[in-house]
């Protein structure tokens, strides 16, 4: 058995979708008796797939759309690799900018966090230790690399927020839960 990566081609020229675009149509190559077994979809999308699969020994695979063989060990390195990248990228799937995050908060209540951090020497120990809370949170934010919207203690800090009357009810769903856009997405 043979172990290949592949792309598709076009379904009338023959020519793989590396070297331009399918117009007829892709189709996988005419590999004898190949069988699809996983694709490279971390790296999607993409023009070229990276597909992945098997031929018996006896099938040509020197034709376009064949991208190369591997060996047993390493096809099976590369999709445990592949099943690793999928995992990562869907843990990175709420990693958002500094900056998407403080955006997900309208101006007014920007204006509102920035006064609440302000320390009033005349406010109780309470108050004081609120607002020092908030500058913590709000700097370190401002030192991260990024904001994980999934993390316990992002979502417990924008939670509080409007347990606090900081910010309206039901703000924090909206802020926590509303759909990662692709100019929000960190991408270090």
């Amino acid at each position: 058995m043979k172990y290949l990566k592949f792309t598709h081609v076009d379904s009338v020229t023959g020519i793989s979708v590396a070297a331009e675009p399918a117009r007829n149509g892709p189709v996988f190559p005419a590999v004898a008796g190949l069988v699809f077994v996983w694709a490279r979809e971390s790296k999607y999308p993409t023009n070229t797939p990276e597909l992945f699969g098997t031929c018996p020994d006896s099938s040509a695979t020197q034709i376009d759309g064949v991208l190369g063989l591997f060996v047993q060990a390493d096809f099976e390195s590369m999709q445990a690799d592949e099943l690793n990248a999928r995992a990562a990228k869907v843990a990175s799937g709420k990693h958002i900018t500094k900056l998407a995050f403080r955006n997900r908060f309208t101006t007014a209540e920007k204006v509102t966090l920035e006064i609440a951090s302000l320390d009033n020497p005349a406010a109780t120990m309470a108050q004081r230790q609120q607002a020092a809370g908030l500058r913590v949170a709000l700097k370190d934010q401002e030192n991260a690399q990024y904001i994980d919207l999934s993390r316990a203690d992002t979502r417990a800090g924008v939670e509080m927020l409007e347990a606090a009357g900081l910010i309206a009810i039901g703000r924090a769903a909206v802020i926590l839960d509303a759909p990662v856009t692709e100019v929000e997405r960190f991408r270090g």
